[in-house]
């Protein structure tokens, strides 16, 4: 695989997880309000609820870091760190 068609891969698959968290904010959004106006949910099921879509915002936010990390380093520039 040359490295500008794989380059345009993880920009492709970049451009997925762009859409995949800001429905994933969103989706968050309406659920943790819910969650959190609702009297019968358990101080520890919104604890875990709140948890649950941090991690996986989390689990997205590194994807795109890396893959943007890849990219650049493809592109023949280095790390920001």
């Amino acid at each position: 695989m040359q490295k500008a068609e794989l380059i345009d891969k993880i920009q492709t698959e970049l451009h997925g997880l762009y859409w995949k968290r800001m429905a994933l904010k969103k989706e968050r959004r309406k659920v943790l309000s819910a969650v959190d106006s609702a009297q019968f949910v358990p101080t520890d099921m919104r604890r875990e609820i709140h948890d649950h879509y941090n991690r996986e915002l989390a689990l997205i936010e590194k994807d795109i870091a890396d893959m943007r990390e890849n990219v650049r380093k493809l592109k023949g520039g280095g790390s920001n760190g």
